[in-house]
């Protein structure tokens, strides 16, 4: 079980790839190096020890978000283009195989009521208040515009996770999760697509 403080620093470890963009495809992440990055972020990071880094880096290997090499340590991963688009084409075939399960006459109303389809409504209206959120920014680019596209990211992540466990694609919603994450890791651009889809001015 991850603690508060692992929990948090890997959260934070994503942001500085992420969102921030701290880092690169196919950087290796120095445990002193995030120390020092998690710390100078302040808050619920500031007092960051090289142990909570090096297992919030151990957990986000465990998830399929980092490659570890013996000797080396942990990398970012990066695809080539046939790479990438092998990867883009099986979060497509894994998704279209959930929801026509979802659709299928043997899952009935029963099975996706209650707290299913409040979470997959909770995961949308995130995005969706996010997003109007940003657009009330007046073109800042400080912390408050990186939180929001972080939790709109997350909520969106999260979503597609769901759909597919909803399913009962237990296994696929974790690979789910390295697939998702390659894509975003090679489209750096989609933070600013968050934006640019829907109206919002920097």
């Amino acid at each position: 079980m991850v603690n508060l403080q692992v929990a948090t620093a890997l959260e934070a470890i994503v942001d500085l790839i992420v969102v921030d963009q701290k880092f690169e495809r196919g950087d290796y992440l120095g445990e002193q190096k995030l120390v020092t990055a998690l710390n100078s972020k302040g808050g619920p990071t500031k007092d960051t020890t090289r142990g909570i880094v090096r297992e919030a880096l151990a957990s986000l290997q465990a998830k399929g978000y980092l490659d570890r090499e013996p000797g080396k340590g942990y990398r970012i991963p990066s695809y080539d283009e046939d790479e990438l688009m092998d990867t883009i084409n099986s979060r497509r075939r894994m998704e279209r195989a959930a929801i026509n399960t979802l659709t299928a006459d043997k899952v009935g109303k029963k099975e996706l009521s209650g707290h299913v389809i409040t979470d997959l409504r909770y995961y949308v209206s995130t995005i969706q208040d996010s997003i109007e959120q940003l657009k009330n920014l007046d073109g800042s680019r400080g912390r408050a515009r990186s939180s929001l596209i972080s939790k709109a990211v997350r909520a969106d992540i999260h979503f597609h996770r769901n759909v597919l466990a909803a399913a009962g694609h237990r296994e696929d919603s974790r690979y789910a999760d390295r697939l998702i994450w390659i894509i975003i890791l090679h489209y750096p651009g989609i933070i600013d697509d968050y934006e640019t889809m829907n109206g919002i001015n920097r």
